[in-house]
Order: C-alpha cells, then sequence, then structure tokens
C-alpha cells in the first residue's frame, strides 16, 4: 500500500486556505490540478509503497517518538517549485515553529527507516501542495502575478499530532485514509 506520515490541518485552516485560492482556482481550473482542501496536509515523509509488514512497523515506531510537545504553525504565501515564474507544483510556505518542525521530521524520517520505509534524499522543505500544473500549460503574467502577491495568510493552528496515511490514486485524485494518529 502507498503510505506517507503527515502533519493534518484542522478544517478551520483547510477552509480558510480554500477560500483565500477560490478567484485564482476558479480561474484557472483548466490549467491547474487543485488539490482537494479536505485534503491538505504537511507531508513529513512520502514512503511509497510499503508490504503491510512494513507499515505495522512503522506504527510501532511512531509509537515510540520522542514527546516534544504541540507547536504551532501557519501559512504564509504562495510559491512554486521548482520556481514562481515556471511553477510545476503550486505550494504555500509553512511558518511558526519551524525549530520543532524540522526536529519531528527528523525523528519520523529515523522510524519509518528504522521500519524499513528507506531514507529520504532531498532536504525537507515545510509547505503544503495546493495544485500541479498541467503538462504543457504555461501560466499567464497576469496569473503568475497574481499568486506572487497571495499573502495566504492564514490563522496559526496547535500540531499535537501526526498521522500515518494510506494513499489511493484514483482518476478524480488521491483518496487519503488515516491508518493511525500518534501524538508528539
Amino acid at each position: 500500500m502507498r503510505v506517507f506520515i503527515s502533519i493534518l490541518l484542522p478544517q478551520k485552516q483547510r477552509q480558510a486556505i480554500s477560500k483565500r485560492i477560490d478567484s485564482i482556482r476558479t480561474e484557472t481550473a483548466k490549467m491547474i490540478k487543485w488539490v482537494d482542501p479536505s485534503t491538505l496536509h504537511i507531508t513529513l515523509k512520502f514512503c511509497g509503497e510499503c508490504e503491510e509488514k512494513i507499515v505495522e512497523e512503522i506504527k510501532n515506531q511512531l509509537n515510540n517518538l520522542k514527546q516534544q510537545g504541540s507547536f504551532t504553525l501557519y501559512t504564509e504565501g504562495i510559491d512554486a517549485f521548482p520556481n514562481i515564474n515556471k511553477p510545476n507544483i503550486i505550494w504555500t510556505r509553512i511558518q511558526g515553529d519551524l525549530g520543532p518542525l524540522k526536529l519531528l521530521q527528523k525523528e519520523v524520517e529515523n522510524a519509518t527507516s528504522n521500519a524499513g520505509a528507506g531514507i529520504e534524499r532531498s532536504p525537507f522543505h515545510p509547505h503544503l501542495t495546493l495544485g500541479r500544473v498541467k503538462r504543457h500549460t504555461v501560466l499567464s503574467k497576469t496569473i503568475i502575478n497574481k499568486m506572487k502577491n497571495s499573502e495566504l495568510l492564514i490563522e496559526p493552528w496547535l500540531v499535537e499530532e501526526i498521522a500515518l496515511m494510506k494513499s489511493e490514486l484514483t482518476q478524480s485524485g488521491p483518496i487519503h485514509e488515516i491508518l493511525g494518529l500518534f501524538k508528539i
């Protein structure tokens, strides 16, 4: 099964993000595949396809994470990979208590590695993916400028747990299922 570990956003923050990007989303519906707001999350570790026994070991490892305590995060601005002028993936920056967030991500990385799920070689860039630009699509300067000028500042939220998620890819988008919640 395809799994990842993430921080889920409270409904209030998901709705606020959705509302703030409505005008851009409407204008670019044919150019960008927007993420369903109900699935917005911060990925701490994408494990990919894992056998059931590895998933069970990931659960065991996550249950044994050092309790570091809760911390606060918020979003700010729209950006893109590889860059805002030639975007493939549209995302919003995560701000707030980044020290505890990065420590948590390292602990999750170690836990999943110990479980046999491999090691991520790329550096961690905390973000929320908002959408993916469709192939062979070039966004107009007007749309890019709208994204650059979008503050997307939402009310901070308290992170108290992480989620082990199953992701099933479908034509209409991924279907996520919570396999376990783990206090931090």
